[in-house]
């Protein structure tokens, strides 16, 4: 599936660089066309084939259910990192500022 994100410019970074113009639709749309492209893929190639033949559908809603909560999850640490680097950030100025810097 990576293949298929990549040649959709399907990307998880928090800047949105590679998605800025899509709408939240078009994004899914793109992820389901590079799942369903992998499924199509692996069928052609014998990988899995009887599993994906009869159960396609499922296989493809949840992996991009799986895709979508894995981006969510990632965006969430990337935030919450953010945020723990500005609070350590402030926490440790007023620390200095205020003559509480551990320096004996």
């Amino acid at each position: 599936m990576r293949k298929y994100t990549k040649k959709l410019k399907i990307s998880n970074s928090s800047d949105g660089e590679s998605n800025s113009n899509t709408s939240d639709s078009d994004y899914m749309d793109n992820i389901t066309t590079a799942v369903t492209k992998a499924v199509d893929e692996c069928i052609a190639e014998y990988i899995l084939r009887d599993f994906f033949i009869t159960r396609r559908e499922e296989a493809i809603k949840v992996s991009v259910q799986e895709y979508t909560d894995e981006m969510f999850y990632s965006e969430l640490a990337s935030d919450s990192f953010d945020e723990g680097v500005q609070y350590t950030a402030e926490l440790f100025s007023w620390l200095f500022a205020n003559g509480r810097s551990g320096a004996a």
